[in-house]
């Protein structure tokens, strides 16, 4: 009588030891999941330095491309291409409805500059990876043959010769946008691909924000549209001239 109380106090000591092993498993591995305050607050900090290095990184990054003598060349370039790409387009139909042309052939302009356009882009850099020529007669061509149909375009006194002179705008200009990603990465490295077009991308969002405003005021004073296509012929040309100096400018880059 006296073995079975013994009995069940021993089965009820078992029984307590393993509960108390299980707790003292389960509160350990809680407390190798959950990591220490200490922990936290490095984990947290490095994150914090991590994001403050990248970020001088980029401010560093971009301020040595602005530094860079041949990216402010292509800077200034497709500058130019901001201002006469961007307000010809805007301008051409009005132009053309102010020299006699009626609504639907004005608005047809837009799509001999929009389908030349989209031959050029193909095209250039189609062409480009064929025959083996530097990138920069494709770039230069492109601007040169803009510039000078925006230019010669005011003196188109008939229709089909308006057509030709907006087909050669948008070849040209065709031939610049496709192939401005490859001379970027051609002059200054793929590394710096994004943060260069990044800039360039942002100063001509700038251009074009002035451009419009400063045509309409010369219309406005002048009333006629012919001076601004002149103007905007003269600074694509401006564009491809800054394009001289990169012979020396990559020479002194070379050395360095």
């Amino acid at each position: 009588e006296d073995s079975q109380p013994k009995k069940k106090q021993q089965q009820q000591q078992r029984r307590r030891r393993r509960r108390n092993k299980r707790n003292k498993r389960r509160s350990g591995k809680q407390h190798e999941q959950s990591p220490s305050p200490s922990a936290k607050t490095d984990s947290d900090g490095d994150g914090a330095d991590g994001q403050t290095s990248s970020r001088r990184k980029t401010v560093a990054g971009a301020l040595q491309l602005l530094s860079d003598p041949l990216f402010i060349v292509i800077l200034v370039s497709n500058a130019t291409t901001a201002i006469g790409y961007t307000n010809s387009a805007i301008l051409l139909p009005s132009y053309a409805i102010s020299i006699g042309h009626d609504k639907s052939s004005s608005q047809y302009l837009l799509s001999v500059v929009a389908v030349l356009d989209l031959v050029g882009r193909v095209g250039g850099s189609t062409l480009s990876d064929w025959i083996r020529l530097d990138k920069r007669y494709y770039y230069l061509g492109g601007l040169v043959l803009s510039g000078v149909a925006l230019f010669v375009l005011p003196f188109a006194d008939d229709y089909p010769t308006m057509c030709f002179a907006c087909a050669a705008f948008g070849l040209g200009s065709g031939v610049v946008v496709g192939i401005t990603a490859v001379i970027m990465v051609d002059m200054l490295g793929e590394e710096r691909l994004s943060s260069s077009y990044g800039i360039s991308l942002f100063c001509n969002g700038l251009v074009q924000l002035i451009g419009p405003p400063v045509a309409g005021y010369i219309f406005e004073t002048i009333g006629s549209y012919r001076p601004v296509f002149h103007g905007m012929g003269v600074i694509l040309l401006f564009g491809a001239s800054t394009w001289l100096v990169t012979p020396f400018l990559k020479k002194n880059h070379h050395r360095h």
